[in-house]
């Protein structure tokens, strides 16, 4: 993936040293040519290629995991909530309109869905803890490439304790990050969804105030 990128990136480049090599061409004068500006290479994109080679798919899937886990977490208060309504209201199981306020199909699903959600988050956490292996040992195997083809100049101005300093702690800041990236994406929503659901449960105690 990161070839693939380097290739991109060095094909733009050709065109954009063409389009500044015809600029330069055209202007009559030194002081025209002193006025182009010098040409912005395109890099290649690491985070681009990480992704490429990872797979998005396999991302968009664990996030999908959690979110959907997420979600599941407050379904379990909503069914309790509605448990107890029933029991003080005192109606008999015989009374339930709806199918899914029948008391039994409530208590089972506050059985299953904790499973439902720990497997989830499970799924989730192993499929990004593998992402994060990943990506620490790509960016730890460019920077060691890279290292080896540093100039003298460059070698002079970088320190073997910087390189592995690099290598260890900065590319451990990547793996962390990956492995809780979910939950950083995931709790403006668990925010907002619990802010409604207390706003729903209090807001008839403020009338009363």
């Amino acid at each position: 993936a990161w070839e693939a990128q380097t290739a991109k990136a060095e094909a733009a480049n050709v065109h954009i040293r063409e389009k500044h090599q015809a600029a330069l061409a055209a202007c009559a004068t030194e002081e025209e040519r002193q006025k182009v500006p010098p040409p912005k290479l395109k890099e290649p994109s690491i985070a681009l290629a990480l992704v490429k080679g990872f797979g998005i798919s396999r991302v968009l899937v664990a996030m999908f995991y959690y979110v959907v886990s997420a979600l599941l977490g407050f379904v379990p208060v909503l069914i309790l909530e509605n448990l107890v309504k029933f029991f003080e209201s005192g109606k008999q199981v015989s009374e339930v309109e709806n199918w899914y306020e029948y008391p039994w199909l409530q208590v089972v699903a506050l059985g299953i869905l904790p499973f439902t959600i720990a497997l989830l988050q499970t799924r989730h956490s192993a499929i990004m803890a593998h992402c994060a292996v990943f990506v620490r040992t790509a960016v730890s195997t460019m920077l060691f490439r890279k290292s080896l083809y540093v100039s003298a100049s460059g070698r002079a101005m970088t320190s073997t304790g910087q390189v592995v300093n690099m290598m260890s702690n900065d590319t451990a800041q990547l793996q962390r990050f990956l492995q809780f990236v979910g939950m950083t994406m995931v709790a403006p929503l668990q925010i907002i969804i619990a802010l409604v659901l207390i706003y729903g449960q209090v807001r008839g105690e403020w009338y009363d105030v």
